[in-house]
């Protein structure tokens, strides 16, 4: 795992905050032997998603690991993918959404889902 004391640099804003966000790190498969345990209380059920301990190493943010637990792949598009992550402290669910830094379109739905607010659209939480 990725060093979580590991001060980042970088702007918040324009192209260098999204190639500061994607600095990997490396999740070795058998260290989540338990992936997708039963939710608690019913907490986000795990409907259709891609278990890591079956899949090879994959490589996610060091601030990402750091602060949660990745456990499942929900869905991949062209220029993201969905995790199942379960923060390390409160142990609540989370959906995380990992965005390819060079992509033009990440500038637009930032600004859109940081506006949005209905009962029905899953709230930005933060942008890391």
């Amino acid at each position: 795992m990725g060093n979580c004391s590991q001060k980042q640099s970088g702007s918040s804003s324009g192209s260098s905050f999204f190639s500061n966000l994607f600095h990997k790190a490396h999740i070795d498969p058998h260290a989540l032997a338990q992936a997708c345990p039963p939710p608690h209380g019913g907490e986000m059920p795990l409907g259709e998603c891609t278990v890591l301990r079956d899949r090879p190493a994959m490589r996610f943010d060091s601030r990402l690991v750091c602060k949660y637990e990745v456990l499942a792949v929900v869905g991949k598009g062209s220029f993201s993918q969905v995790l199942r992550v379960q923060h390390r402290v409160t142990r609540k669910y989370f959906a995380v959404k990992v965005v390819n830094s060079d992509c033009g379109a990440v500038n637009n739905e930032l600004n859109i889902l940081s506006r949005l607010s209905h009962p029905f659209v899953i709230r930005l939480e933060e942008v890391g």
